[in-house]
């Protein structure tokens, strides 16, 4: 810590030992964002780290998501069920994702149950689901002679209200199959 005033600068050194709090804890502790995910496409996983805080050893009944979200089977380190317990002052990890069904913003809760304190463990998740859809902005058929063109326009949109193309946060990538044999396809824009 410094302090200065007008005669001159004091300097004294502080230092201190961190100690985490009783019980046991959840980190992240209030909320995890999963942040903007295509709908029905998981997301990138997140971990959330459970901490023994307590002086015996931490017995875990189940693990448990609600709404859009899922713990990743075989890549979590919790012992859920075991006799022996989660030792004291040690941590686990659980890996989630968030595959949301619909458009919007999607919440749920993590919950472990757990022997310390009678209660389960929980926290706030969230996530908000990105969905899209094309729609004919005029004719979706048009008979040309050979060696003419026709022009199809579409408009993306988002049947929820969804955020994301229109801000810049996601991105939709256009390509055109199923033409006519002998026809050829051009997009504008291609993204």
């Amino acid at each position: 810590m410094t302090v200065t005033d007008e005669f001159k600068t004091q300097t004294v050194v502080l230092n201190g030992t961190g100690t985490p709090p009783p019980g046991v804890t959840l980190a992240p502790s209030l909320l995890l964002n999963f942040g903007l995910s295509s709908v029905g496409i998981a997301s990138p996983q997140q971990t959330v780290t459970l901490t023994n805080n307590t002086p015996s050893a931490l017995l875990l009944s189940s693990i448990a998501a609600t709404g859009d979200f899922s713990l990743l089977a075989g890549q979590n380190t919790c012992p859920v069920g075991s006799s022996g317990g989660l030792a004291p002052k040690a941590s686990c990890t659980v890996q989630m994702v968030f595959t949301p069904t619909v458009g919007g913003v999607r919440n749920g809760v993590l919950t472990v149950a757990e022997s310390a304190y009678g209660s389960a463990q929980t926290l706030s998740l969230t996530g908000t689901g990105v969905d899209f859809q094309w729609t004919a902005n005029g004719p979706t058929s048009v008979t040309v002679a050979s060696g003419q063109t026709a022009a199809y326009s579409l408009t993306l949109a988002s049947p929820n209200a969804t955020t994301g193309l229109a801000s810049g946060q996601a991105t939709a990538a256009i390509a055109c199959t199923g033409a006519p044999a002998h026809a050829t396809c051009s997009l504008k824009p291609t993204s």
